[in-house]
C-alpha cells in the first residue's frame, strides 16, 4: 500500500470508532432520558432555580 492509503484507512478506522462510540452514547442518553416522560419537568430543577427569572445580587470583593 502507499503512504496516502495507509493514512485514508487509519483516517476511515478512527470515524467508525468514533461514530460507535458516539451511537453507544446516545442510546444511552435515550435510555436514561425516557424515565422523566410523565414528570413535566427535569428532576435537576429544584428550589428557587426554577421559581423564574429574579434580580440577580452584586456584592463588592473584600480587601484590596
Amino acid at each position: 500500500m502507499t503512504e496516502a492509503k495507509k493514512a485514508n484507512s487509519a483516517s476511515e478506522d478512527a470515524k467508525a470508532k468514533f461514530k460507535a462510540a458516539l451511537d453507544a452514547k446516545n442510546a444511552k442518553a435515550r435510555e436514561t432520558s425516557s424515565g422523566n416522560e410523565g414528570d413535566g419537568g427535569s428532576t435537576n430543577t429544584k428550589g428557587p432555580e426554577s421559581a423564574g427569572p429574579t434580580q440577580r445580587m452584586f456584592r463588592r470583593k473584600a480587601g484590596g
